[in-house]
């Protein structure tokens, strides 16, 4: 059974094996995702996120930071092995994040993923995100930029 809970300050170690696992294909780009992770400035900005469990043990990471001055505009991250991306894991993540978002008045979600990590890519669109920006930056793998309008 799933269960989702608040994170804590130990699960950190867990995230990063999560998106390890996750994306196995860029452990350099998931070792830079987790560092800006980690200094998130919670005092400046809003972050809710989620540990997902199954039988205790950390299966997915879930979350939603505003990362500009607009707090009606959110980035998601719903992580975890591919296979738990689409079960029982990811759906709980993303129901407990898109909980918040009604709660919290967010007018549009968006994700940034690496074009290579096609689970990702297929769980945002099977949930409504659209393609909005394909682009590469230097010495980075290509990426894609989804985006979900959210009415209330």
């Amino acid at each position: 059974m799933v269960t989702v809970r608040n994170f804590q300050p130990e699960d950190w170690d867990a995230v990063l094996s999560l998106a390890d696992l996750a994306v196995p294909f860029a452990p350099r780009e998931n070792l830079v995702w987790f560092e800006f992770r980690k200094a998130f400035d919670e005092q400046r900005a809003l972050r809710r996120h989620y540990i997902a469990e199954i039988d205790g043990a950390p299966a997915g990471y879930g979350a939603i930071e505003q990362q500009d001055d607009d707090p009606t505009r959110m980035r998601i991250f719903v992580v975890c092995r591919p296979d738990h991306l689409m079960s029982p894991v990811g759906e709980a993540l993303f129901e407990r994040l898109m909980a918040d978002v009604g709660e919290l008045g967010v007018s549009a979600l968006w994700a940034r993923e690496l074009q290579a990590d096609e689970p990702a890519i297929c769980f945002f669109r099977g949930r409504g995100f659209i393609e909005i920006e394909r682009f590469t930056l230097p010495n980075q793998p290509p990426m894609i930029v989804l985006e979900k309008p959210v009415t209330g």
